[in-house]
């Protein structure tokens, strides 16, 4: 699948969760809050890397996150800002395994964009 492909797949489904298109604010006591702008929905950034371990690797490991590669690990992430200066709702990062064997994909969004709204 070709990296746009993936992220307007990715985007569409993204549709279905408001929260998740909208825009990170800031507002005057200092709280986060989410706006759905219709007009002006937030795209995600891909991070988009290849990686030196097999599928099977992963498999034999029994999906270990040790055996996962480095650079692939959403753990630790903080939201950050995008090129024009929002802050990020959720960073996404596609991870494609040697040879194509499979493309891992990291979500990881922030707390405060699904909390409160259930799904």
């Amino acid at each position: 699948m070709s990296p746009k492909h993936f992220c307007e797949s990715f985007y569409s489904a993204l549709l279905d969760f408001p929260n998740l298109v909208g825009h990170l604010e800031i507002d005057g006591s200092g709280h986060a809050k989410v706006v759905v702008d219709q007009n002006n929905h937030y795209i995600p950034e891909f991070k988009e890397s290849l990686s030196n371990v097999h599928f099977q690797e992963l498999q034999a490991s029994k999906f270990s996150w040790d055996a996962l590669p480095e650079e692939a690990s959403s753990k630790c992430v903080v939201n950050t800002t995008d090129t024009s200066g929002d802050i990020k709702p959720e960073n996404a990062h596609i991870v494609r395994l040697l040879n194509n064997s499979v493309i891992v994909l990291f979500v990881s969004v922030a707390h405060y964009v699904v909390a409160g709204i259930r799904y």
